[in-house]
Parts: C-alpha cells; sequence; structure tokens
C-alpha cells in the first residue's frame, strides 16, 4: 500500500477510535471506554515503531534447483 493510503487509513482509525471513546464516555459504558483506551495504546504503538517494508527470511522465494 502506497503511503497516501496507508497514511489516510491510519488517520481515519485513530477518529474512528476517539469517536468511538468519546460516544461509550457520554453512554457511561466504561468497558468499551476502557476497550477503545486500549486501542488507542495500541494504535500509538504502531505509530511509534518503525514499520518500514524490507525482505525478511520469511519471505523470500527460492526456486527449487537453483540452488
Amino acid at each position: 500500500m502506497g503511503r497516501g493510503p496507508r497514511g489516510t487509513l491510519l488517520v481515519l482509525i485513530g477518529l474512528d477510535i476517539i469517536g468511538t471513546a468519546m460516544a461509550a464516555y457520554m453512554l457511561e459504558a466504561t468497558g468499551l471506554l476502557a476497550a477503545m483506551a486500549i486501542a488507542l495504546l495500541g494504535w500509538l504503538a504502531h505509530l511509534t515503531f518503525d514499520h518500514a517494508p524490507g525482505p525478511s527470511a520469511g519471505n523470500t522465494l527460492v526456486q527449487r534447483g537453483a540452488e
């Protein structure tokens, strides 16, 4: 996925978490509010760690007989 669609998706996910948390707060749904707090922490962790695409050991393709 390109940078534009990925960035848009990340922003929309953040807005979804905040909007759902706000609705849970107004409805006094503490379980849902706690779930949104955990989701927000996971989203922030995803933003802070580098997920640069690159080759990994599991993604290499080796043709049989080419060894």
